[in-house]
């Protein structure tokens, strides 16, 4: 388990990635449409 722990890092990065590109897109919108 503590042979690559980065795998699963990686991973939970890549998640936080995409909701908060998710988030800033839906953000960028309602600024854009307001």
């Amino acid at each position: 388990m503590t042979a690559r722990p980065d795998k699963s890092f990686v991973i939970l990065i890549g998640g936080t990635r995409g909701i908060a590109r998710r988030w800033a897109t839906r953000v960028d919108g309602c600024f854009t449409f307001h």
